[in-house]
């Protein structure tokens, strides 16, 4: 076997650890992200839901991260379900959509 580059070949205690790391991750993930989306709270939004509404309003991810005060690569994560509904950031997000979606009308000083 050679090494993850193929410089050199693995020992045979190298060897062995790979296969090991490898079932570890698959476990971790099993074990963090269970099979299947488990049922949302009542009352408490899933990101799926929380994309639609954005849709429905014609709004993009960036003005939506704009007004609710975070990031776009959050929301996407929020709505992809990559972050659990229960972050700061997703309860915020929610109860944004859930309010109505204001948006701050002031436009900025050129």
């Amino acid at each position: 076997m050679r090494g993850g580059n193929g410089q050199r070949p693995l020992s045979k205690r190298e060897a062995i650890r790979c296969p090991r790391r490898y079932v570890a991750r698959e476990v971790y993930w099993a074990i963090t992200h269970p099979f299947g989306e488990p049922q949302a709270r009542r009352g408490e939004a899933s990101g799926q839901s929380l994309r639609e509404a954005r849709l429905i309003a014609g709004m993009t991810q960036r003005e939506a991260a704009a007004a609710v005060g975070t990031g776009a690569s959050t929301l996407s994560k929020i709505e992809s379900a990559r972050i659990s509904g229960r972050s700061k950031a997703a309860r915020r997000y929610a109860s944004w959509v859930s309010d109505g979606m204001p948006v701050d009308s002031e436009e900025p000083a050129a």
